[in-house]
């Protein structure tokens, strides 16, 4: 589904690191510009942290019906 998307995108389109592993030589094919972005580990860390923190307080469900924990 995915690369059926990106092609009917012709030259414009744009997709996150979640599907190169799926996609990866048919999108990297076809890209003409990868940006990486290596975030420092703490950085990742708080964003985590606060994120499971915050969906830990409000119950919000996450993957189908899961609550965090």
């Amino acid at each position: 589904m995915v690369e059926s998307r990106l092609n009917d995108a012709g030259d414009s389109w744009i997709t996150d690191g979640q599907y190169l592993t799926a996609l990866g030589p048919s999108m990297l094919e076809s890209a003409d510009t990868i940006i990486w972005l290596e975030l420092p580990w703490r950085v990742i860390f708080w964003r985590t942290f606060t994120r499971a923190v915050a969906r830990t307080r409000d119950r919000r469900l996450i993957c189908g019906e899961n609550v965090e924990t």
